[in-house]
């Protein structure tokens, strides 16, 4: 059975999976972006404490939802989506070299079954993660820095420097 193999219309192919990917990939992170920005921040609260042990000013969380009132309340609702422009721009290439990267994979598989489908899977993320990895660090520091200082970054004339560590 010809599974509508990449070489059998690669141009087409090849550009519907570019595009599919693409869209549905910016879609999901458009979707998702608040959750994850909250997620970022309730992981890195705490590493900002200070050398003297002071932490009067760092955000404390104590759930997911307390973490969206608290983050609403104190700096807008439009924090939710710090670092949103660099994860679309890294999304549409990422998804869509994910979505090409599978139909290339399976397109010069020798066989159809799960261990191909599993290869074809990690050979997707592979592809998609040269994109999707490089912008992880840029997005999470948009996404914990608040307006008033004293969290986890602060402003130097050389830009910012951390005050802590960003677990990852």
């Amino acid at each position: 059975a010809n599974r509508n193999k990449m070489r059998d219309g690669a141009p087409t192919r090849f550009v519907d999976s570019l595009v599919a990917g693409s869209l549905s990939g910016v879609i999901a992170d458009v979707v998702t972006h608040p959750i994850s920005t909250l997620k970022t921040r309730l992981q890195v609260q705490g590493a900002g404490l200070s050398a003297r042990g002071s932490n009067a000013s760092i955000a404390r969380y104590h759930s997911i939802a307390h973490a969206a009132r608290s983050v609403i309340r104190t700096e807008g609702a439009a924090t939710l989506y710090k670092g949103l422009g660099i994860t679309v721009l890294a999304a549409a290439p990422a998804q869509g070299l994910y979505f090409v990267g599978y139909d290339v994979f399976r397109a010069f598989a020798p066989r159809d079954d799960p261990l191909t489908n599993f290869a074809a899977g990690c050979f997707a993320q592979l592809c998609g993660s040269l994109v999707r990895v490089p912008s992880a660090a840029t997005v999470s520091f948009e996404q914990v820095r608040q307006r008033r200082s004293g969290f986890l970054w602060t402003q130097s004339r050389s830009g910012c420097k951390s005050r802590g560590s960003l677990p990852m």
